[in-house]
């Protein structure tokens, strides 16, 4: 098997690399401006010795505390956020607030434990110190998990604008190359058969007034079926009995979301390159969505896509749409030729 994935594992390597260094990052300079805001409090800083002592001794129990406090809030926002992508602008402060609460919470026991542990804070004064720190590190929770919070929200709306840019201009490139390749089919068909170019003229029209809704990010894959089964039986009228097609598509996975044009494109590219015989099927497995276009032709390398090409086009589409979550296969086959998408288990409306 051929695969070609839409983010490869160095991809998603440098992604985690450059969070997990923010987040420490992020620790040390909260943690550098708490002591500095609070040691003045202390210390007359040009009068009394120890000073560099006693900043030393503060940073590292701060330190400990914004670890546990940060690596905490590194593991458990992830799946808050997905809860702050619905429900009213209260509830989802509600949420986040609370959340972080209960981050401060537990990251202050952690620190006392840890302490506790290297002999640096006795145990007998454990929950005395843990309500005496309670107040502040839930205050430094809060707002440094509030500002996280606004910095990668507007973050993620810069990105999604982009990649809307970017998907809608990928799409926009789709359509006409599809209408000129049908158009080409009906050109050569008049000259033979006149009624059966008007059958598909007919055809075509049906068919560009169902795309008409699938300028988005998605659609149902009932729409999509519809838009693949008018482009075959205009094919079928042009190449008559030497084009063949089967579909399998169980009816309990029309209303999942695929790419708009993402199954024609594959045909598209069977007729275009592949045999006679054409079989589309869909299939669901652990949350996925499995897409197969076969073709009784030989197929071609994954390596032999290139830009411009149908399903270049289609492995940027679902990149910009899932990530890594989509993937492209070229799978090659002694008879015939497979090409296989995998999207996630995604309802349309």
């Amino acid at each position: 098997m051929t695969t070609t994935h839409i983010m490869d594992s160095g991809t998603r390597d440098k992604l985690s690399h450059r969070y997990v260094v923010g987040t420490f990052v992020a620790q040390i300079v909260v943690t550098l401006v708490v002591v500095l805001v609070v040691l003045p409090f202390e210390f007359d800083l040009f009068t009394q010795r120890g000073w560099w002592s006693r900043f030393l001794s503060n940073f590292f129990y701060g330190l400990v505390y914004a670890n546990c406090c940060g690596w905490l809030g590194f593991g458990v926002m992830p799946y808050i956020a997905n809860r702050l992508s619905t429900g009213t602008q209260f509830h989802r402060w509600t949420v986040l607030i609370t959340a972080l609460v209960a981050i401060g919470i537990v990251g202050s026991m952690l620190a006392l434990l840890i302490l506790g542990a290297i002999g640096l804070s006795p145990w007998n004064e454990y929950w005395e110190r843990f309500w005496g720190g309670l107040q502040i590190v839930i205050v430094i929770s809060v707002v440094t998990g509030m500002v996280w919070f606004l910095f990668e929200s507007s973050r993620y709306r810069a990105h999604f604008a982009s990649s809307q840019a970017r998907l809608a201009a990928l799409e926009s490139k789709i359509q006409p190359h599809f209408l000129f390749n049908t158009l080409n089919s009906i050109a050569a068909l008049i000259p033979e058969n006149p009624e059966a170019a008007e059958r598909m003229t007919v055809q075509l029209s049906a068919l560009l007034r169902s795309s008409l809704d699938s300028t988005q990010g998605t659609v149902r894959l009932e729409q999509e079926m519809k838009i693949v089964t008018d482009y075959l039986e205009i094919e079928k009228a042009r190449f008559g009995p030497r084009l063949s097609y089967i579909l399998d598509v169980p009816s309990e996975l029309l209303n999942r979301a695929v790419p708009p044009f993402s199954i024609q494109t594959l045909v598209e590219n069977s007729v275009k390159y592949g045999g006679e015989e054409i079989r589309i099927r869909a299939q669901e497995n652990n949350g996925i969505v499995a897409i197969d276009v076969w073709d009784s032709g030989k197929g071609f390398a994954a390596d032999s896509i290139r830009p411009g090409h149908g399903l270049h086009n289609l492995r940027l589409r679902l990149a910009l749409l899932w990530g890594a979550r989509a993937t492209l296969d070229v799978i090659p086959e002694s008879a015939g030729s497979l090409v296989r998408f995998t999207v996630p288990k995604v309802i349309s409306e």
